[in-house]
């Protein structure tokens, strides 16, 4: 069986602990976004304080709809605003994807 694939939309201070979470549990880290400039172009190793790189920079949000599909994630997880009716934008793209 293969990883599961998982990509991580908001990479702020309570993703910390679900990226880590997967990498813990064997699922791969494939791709990360976020609006944040402090954080879009950096490995999430930075993030979650892993000692080495590995190779997933975080890119811009507004990019999600036009790269996810080369990430071939099986999951996504949404870590950014609370209300269902704000990540509606965000629920559609990764249906799509």
């Amino acid at each position: 069986m293969s990883k599961m694939r998982v990509v991580q939309i908001g990479c702020g201070k309570m993703s910390v602990y679900t990226m880590r979470y997967v990498l813990e549990k064997g699922g791969e880290l494939v791709g990360a976004y976020d609006i944040n400039p402090k954080v879009i172009g950096k490995d999430i190793s930075k993030i979650i304080k892993c000692k080495q790189p590995l190779g997933v920079v975080v890119e811009d949000v507004k990019t999600l709809e036009a790269t996810l599909k080369k990430h071939k994630a099986h999951v996504a997880i949404i870590k950014t605003m609370s209300l269902m009716s704000d990540l509606y934008t965000l629920f559609e793209i990764c249906a799509k994807c």
